[in-house]
């Protein structure tokens, strides 16, 4: 599988479906995540709870991937984030509201492992989308 191919699985197969069956860890199954200015290694019981946190907030949670750029052992994804708040979110009561927000992924592969992912989220236009009653 080329590194298009595998970061649309981890996409479609990991986040999507929950299917973290073909998620391609390094020896020691750790890696470098990338969010909002901090960065903490994680494996993939950390993954898999972050995961299902976004799906127990938002249960038809997807993304829909509208690209993937490959270069080498990097590659990059566009991608829009979609769900209906309908759990319980980050202490936020369920607001019943759809968000539907650009997003951005950078990965870096060796070996055909995963060692970084720089997440890349329009936290603005999420928090508008989720909070403010005057948005539809």
């Amino acid at each position: 599988m080329n590194v298009a191919q595998t970061v649309r699985v981890m996409l479609e197969d990991a986040w999507n479906r929950q299917d973290f069956t073909r998620f391609p860890l390094p020896p020691g199954g750790r890696f470098l995540l990338h969010i909002g200015g901090e960065t903490r290694e994680v494996g993939l019981p950390e993954t898999e709870q972050l995961v299902a946190r976004w799906h127990e907030g938002f249960p038809d949670f997807r993304f829909d991937v509208h690209s993937v750029i490959a270069s080498g052992d990097a590659a990059a994804a566009r991608v829009t984030l979609r769900g209906t708040h309908s759990g319980s979110w980050r202490g936020i009561d369920p607001t019943g509201r759809t968000v539907a927000v650009d997003h951005a992924f950078f990965f870096r592969f060796e070996n055909g492992m995963l060692r970084d992912v720089w997440e890349v989220l329009d936290r603005s236009a999420f928090d508008v989308q989720l909070l403010d009653p005057e948005v539809d």
